[in-house]
């Protein structure tokens, strides 16, 4: 029986990790875009902020879909050596 826990130093599972923290990260962005777009709209009509929620909404279903066919991008936001991810043993 297992112990509930999750081995974080195999391959599968932090390719898993790496996924989901991307398309969180992603995700946040676009609503955050969304929220500021129609705080600037608020005093346009109540359909073009739908439009930007909706097409925020939209956006965040495609994003699995996209950020599989589509070419990553990598950004180096901490340098090589803090990056690095070693297996716990």
């Amino acid at each position: 029986m297992g112990t509930g826990t999750v081995d974080l130093g195999s391959a599968p599972a932090l390719a898993w990790m790496t996924v989901l923290l991307d398309a969180s990260i992603k995700g946040a962005v676009i609503l955050l875009i969304a929220g500021a777009l129609s705080g600037l709209l608020r005093r346009t009509s109540a359909a073009t902020r739908h439009l930007v929620w909706l097409l925020a909404v939209a956006s965040l279903i495609a994003l699995p879909v996209l950020s599989l066919a589509l070419p990553a991008w990598r950004l180096p936001i901490l340098p090589q050596k803090l990056a690095a991810v070693e297996p716990v043993t």
